[in-house]
């Protein structure tokens, strides 16, 4: 067996979807408990949830109940770089946009969830979490540093109960790090922790919560990339971690952010953060500097705010948003052309909104913003390369669109386990996109009941293969295919390594020559890994182009002559390939069997002579193939060993 597919660092697992109920008791009750509004009637949108357990009453209440309903940061909805998800009044909860099928066959069995929240990355997809009515937390996706709070360094796209948080009543997500706080007002974290993030209990990587030292009073907690704020019980507010707050820039224990009044709302991101005053005022300050909190002129009886890509937006009072912000390439901030807006600026149709959340953006895709509005309605504006907007195409919008409703998951579709999930969401993928990428079909076809959610160790996936090169039998195919993490542009990179290692699955020569043009443009890049084909850069290509935003893990290693991406040459080979065509660089380089064996001979691979051994009339002799490769039967260098060459 030879494995054809090293993608670095993460893995995934296998779990069942439990659903979210509402009777459960706070975690200083000893025993059973009922939840006061029955399940089936929870409305998310409500300022306080009512938890009576056996002893006591405890009334979890957030801190937007100080003006109107309107939540501060990730809640009722919670955008992130090309997804969006949120909370329907039913308590159930839907996604769109990247992996947006997958995200919502995983969360088809949460019930009665209050909120959700999505850490933000510019290059890998962050981890979901979603804070039920009972004070449990359920959490999924990526958790290579420990970002779910489940006692392993592993991903998990199923969500499960984090252990131990039964009485969570605000919830935040990072980009690998997760934090809550609990209904008597600690705060516990759990996730990466060497910028600072776990608030100074420590600087590792942490799988199960820990408690922040110091923090007893906290109501309500956002989380930037690395940094988290918390409000306490009369408006102070508290940062730590990498950009933590004004003064407490790389603080590893919270800090208090002086210059502020009492806060109501604080939302940060990757360059600012943004506070919500009592009297409905707005201050910023950088996060890469120490400067004070300035208020910020123009807006007024604001009661939340979010901050995304260069910019921020608010809620306010009357259900109106305003947003302002130095980038607006993607049209983020909703006022309807691609600039910049210096000054807030109200957007055009928002009367009614109760949440407002913005992204972040890549050089691959454009940030995109969302409010939910109080009726249980979505809209949303800015970037759509993958459908982060809820609507069909790639167009985006500098103005407010609807999102299109999604109904939800049937009770019969509830997937069983991680590879049950990763099937259905395969199923899901490929029929969307199989007319335009057929290979896709094919790859899946020949690999689906062998493929398998698992946990590789240190890499996102793999697929394996055999071949068999003796008797004038010239064959390769996929044994199996694991996938350690789901995401879409991982799954693509690992069907094309079914696609590249499975022949017949493409004409041979057109297929041999794609796989001859990156075995030989790049022979190097892998060597230390066994793998001298070019193959990890080929399954990369074929991945980028069907989905542009994918995390393309082997073009940035830095191998001679290998940029940042594709470039125009290696994606036209590939595309004349996937046609059955040669690509023009093999015939213009390839004109005899001498000049091919002269270049397999340095690159000689099974693969490739699975597909090339039919060229120039043929091999003279085949009793030398063997699989594996025996070097000293392969003939030597300087000679001709096909057809063409006289025998």
């Amino acid at each position: 067996m030879v494995a054809l597919s090293v993608l670095a660092l993460g893995c995934a697992g296998v779990t069942s979807p439990l659903a979210l109920t509402t009777g459960v008791a706070a975690a200083a009750s000893p025993g059973p408990a009922q939840a006061v509004v029955p399940p089936g009637e929870f409305d998310p949108g409500d300022p306080e949830v009512v938890v009576a357990s056996t002893d006591e009453t405890t009334v979890l209440r957030r801190p937007e109940f100080v003006r109107g309903t309107a939540r501060s940061g990730d809640s009722l909805i919670a955008a992130s770089r090309g997804r969006t998800c949120a909370v329907h009044r039913d308590g159930r909860v839907t996604c769109w946009g990247q992996n947006g099928i997958r995200e919502r066959l995983s969360a088809a069995g949460l019930r009665s969830v209050v909120s959700i929240t999505s850490g933000d990355h510019p290059h890998q997809e962050p981890h979901l979490c979603a804070l039920g009515g009972d004070g449990s937390v359920w959490c999924w996706g990526p958790g290579r540093e420990g970002q779910l709070g489940r006692g392993e360094m592993f991903s998990e796209y199923l969500p499960e109960a984090v252990p131990g948080i039964s009485d969570a009543v605000a919830l935040a997500a990072g980009s690998d790090h997760t934090c809550v706080v609990h209904a008597r007002g600690q705060v516990s974290c759990w996730g990466a922790g060497g910028l600072g993030q776990l608030g100074g209990a420590t600087l590792a990587s942490v799988s199960l919560p820990q408690s922040v030292p110091g923090i007893t009073d906290a109501e309500w907690i956002d989380a930037g990339p690395s940094s988290n704020c918390v409000i306490h019980t009369g408006g102070a507010l508290t940062c730590w971690g990498y950009g933590g707050g004004a003064g407490n820039f790389y603080a590893f224990s919270p800090g208090t952010v002086e210059g502020v009044p009492a806060v109501v709302s604080v939302s940060t991101g990757s360059d600012r953060t943004c506070a919500v005053t009592v009297d409905g005022d707005v201050y910023c300050w950088p996060v890469a500097d120490v400067a004070n909190p300035e208020p910020v002129d123009g807006v007024s009886a604001a009661v939340s705010v979010a901050v995304g890509d260069g910019g921020a937006c608010v809620v306010h009072d009357d259900g109106g948003v305003s947003c302002w912000g130095e980038e607006n390439a993607a049209g983020q901030l909703g006022n309807g052309t691609r600039t910049p807006q210096g000054r807030p600026a109200r957007i055009s149709g928002i009367s009614d909104a109760v949440a407002v959340s913005m992204s972040g953006g890549s050089t691959r895709l454009g940030a995109h913003t969302c409010v939910a509005h109080a009726g249980g309605e979505y809209s949303c504006w800015g970037g759509n390369e993958i459908g982060q907007l809820g609507g069909d195409g790639p167009a985006g919008s500098a103005v407010p669109v609807r999102v299109t409703e999604r109904a939800a998951t049937p009770e019969t579709r509830l997937v069983a386990d991680a590879t049950d999930l990763l099937r259905t969401w395969l199923d899901g993928v490929v029929a969307q996109r199989e007319a335009e990428y057929p290979w896709l079909r094919k790859a899946w076809d020949r690999i689906r009941n062998r493929a398998i959610a698992g946990r590789v160790e240190d890499f996102r996936g793999a697929v394996r293969s055999s071949c068999q090169l003796f008797e004038g039998s010239f064959n390769c195919w996929s044994d199996s295919m694991e996938l350690a993490e789901m995401a879409l542009g991982d799954a693509v990179h690992e069907l094309a390594h079914v696609y590249d290692s499975t022949t017949g699955l493409a004409p041979r020569s057109a297929w041999g020559a794609v796989q001859l043009y990156f075995a030989w443009t790049y022979p190097d890049c892998f060597r230390d890994y066994g793998q001298e084909s070019g193959s990890e850069i080929l399954a990369d290509t074929m991945a980028h182009l069907v989905v542009p935003s994918a995390w393309l893990a082997y073009y940035g290693l830095g191998c001679p002559g290998l940029g940042g991406e594709p470039d125009a040459e290696a994606e036209q080979v590939v595309r004349s390939g996937l046609a059955g065509e040669v690509p023009d660089w093999y015939t213009r380089n390839i004109t005899n069997g001498a000049e091919l064996w002269r270049v397999l001979r340095r690159v000689l691979s099974a693969q490739l002579l699975a597909n090339l051994a039919g060229e120039f009339g043929g091999f003279c002799s085949t009793d030398w193939l063997r699989y594996p490769l025996e070097p000293n039967l392969i003939p030597a260098p300087r000679t001709n060993p096909f057809r063409d060459g006289g025998c």
